[in-house]
């Protein structure tokens, strides 16, 4: 086997320099936004799995829901947030209402929307 003659150099003048950086950062920085939002999706995922599971749990352990209510619970839910992501229902319409109609509030500061119901005696 022989010496592998050596690649030839490239001569690039400034301007071609910066030209293939951009190129490159811009191949870069397409993959990075892809991966980026197919990490964002998995995570969704991942959050509304265990969110689902949580509320599965306390309707069926709390409030006696079987797999028939919680079926029908979860393509209620599904809908809905069909509808957010349509863009026909926005959160604040959401939290809106439940201030409105039964006077919980949805803020940070808010750990249990419930507690600012007003209980009458």
């Amino acid at each position: 086997m022989g010496k592998k003659k050596p690649r030839p150099r490239l001569q690039l003048n400034q301007m071609q320099k910066d030209e293939a950086e951009k190129a490159v950062s811009k191949y870069f920085n397409a993959l990075l936004a892809k991966k980026y939002d197919e990490w964002k999706c998995q995570i969704m995922v991942d959050d509304r799995r265990a969110l689902t599971a949580l509320v599965f749990l306390v309707l069926h352990d709390d409030f006696g829901f079987g797999e028939k209510r919680l079926k029908r619970f979860d393509d209620a839910i599904t809908k809905k947030m069909k509808d957010v992501m349509e863009g026909y229902l926005t959160l604040k319409d959401i939290y809106d209402w439940f201030e409105d109609e039964l006077g919980m509030k949805f803020d940070l500061a808010t750990a249990n929307p419930a507690d600012s119901i007003v209980k009458e005696d």
